[in-house]
């Protein structure tokens, strides 16, 4: 009896690993088109992650504009979507060094021309705010820069339908500011590899010399071990001072005939921010006629470095959606 449940054993576990087999096998080399940008997806992250990997076989001319034009598709798609906050990482601080371009090609917000109307009682967008190299910090000097960051805000922006719409007076303002806003405000993190582990030995030393100035300062005779805990480090790591964790990221180099077979590496993204985060590895496709024929994951090849496109930020955004994640209590 026992030989026979073991044997039954063994042929039940045979069949699901060839359905395993026979799907991946689907899976990679059957492409299905992502859902469109303006789709209403079950869930879209808050917070994106985009972390872009560089290659030393380009100019620094030509990867600073892969990355730059990077971020300013990104930006776009994200302005559609709705999300609120963008990240993005370079290890190497290029976007840090260009922060002023990428500002000065985004979109500039719309001026309303009827701002002197009674409608100033319901905005319909925030104020544009000013653009900073960091935020502002917390008073307590050790922990000023622990996270090197460039911050650049964008407000929302409105369509076209309710700019129209706006003019008729006999409506709700208040509806419309609540049904015709195309996209919230956007906040975008630029951060390099400064803002990884050496950020989190400074955040630990400047907690240290905290605790130190505070015996100082009691003239407390009695020597207490120092412990440091984690609600403390990441009240400095994801405060004032730093940058809250995504809830997604995805992974995209601008070569990707290099990269596309080889495991996913996070070039020094900052690790205590991902604990909870999704991955995802973009895989671009070499042209239309790849597509056509339900080629998945044909790699590009190219003589200048590849930006992010639409079809793998929609296929991430898709993956986030369908994705199963449980938390815990």
């Amino acid at each position: 009896m026992g030989l026979l449940a073991a044997l039954l054993l063994h042929i039940i576990h045979l069949v699901y690993s060839l359905i395993l087999l026979v799907h991946s096998f689907w899976k990679r080399n059957t492409w299905i088109p992502p859902r469109p940008l303006q789709d209403v997806r079950s869930r879209i992250p808050k917070h994106l992650a985009i972390l872009l990997v560089s290659d030393p076989v380009y100019s620094p001319d030509e990867v600073e504009e892969g990355l730059v034009q990077s971020v300013v598709n990104t930006v776009g798609w994200c302005r559609t979507v709705g999300i609120e906050k963008l990240t993005v990482y370079d290890e190497h601080g290029v976007l840090l060094n260009c922060s002023q371009t990428i500002r000065d090609r985004l979109p500039s917000p719309d001026h309303d021309s009827d701002s002197s109307d009674s409608e100033i009682d319901y905005p319909l967008t925030p104020p544009a705010s000013d653009y900073s190299e960091s935020r502002p910090l917390s008073p307590y000097t050790p922990e000023q820069n622990i996270m090197p960051a460039a911050f650049i805000h964008l407000p929302g922006s409105l369509s076209n339908k309710s700019k129209k719409y706006k003019q008729h007076r006999n409506l709700v303002r208040r509806h419309s500011s609540t049904k015709n806003t195309s996209s919230p405000s956007l906040t975008i993190c630029l951060i390099s590899r400064e803002s990884s582990k050496a950020a989190i030995a400074c955040a630990a030393r400047s907690l240290t010399i905290k605790y130190r100035l505070h015996q100082y300062n009691t003239h407390s005779a009695k020597s207490t071990t120092f412990h440091l805990t984690v609600k403390e480090l990441e009240s400095i790591l994801e405060g004032d001072g730093g940058i809250t964790s995504p809830d997604f990221m995805i992974v995209h180099s601008i070569k990707p005939t290099k990269y596309n077979h080889t495991p996913s590496e996070l070039h020094g993204f900052p690790p205590w921010h991902i604990r909870l985060t999704e991955i995802y590895h973009s895989q671009p496709r070499s042209d239309s006629r790849t597509q056509k024929h339900g080629m998945a994951y044909a790699p590009t090849i190219s003589a200048t470095p590849v930006p992010l496109d639409e079809t793998s930020f929609r296929e991430a955004l898709d993956e986030f959606a369908a994705a199963e994640m449980r938390f815990g209590k």
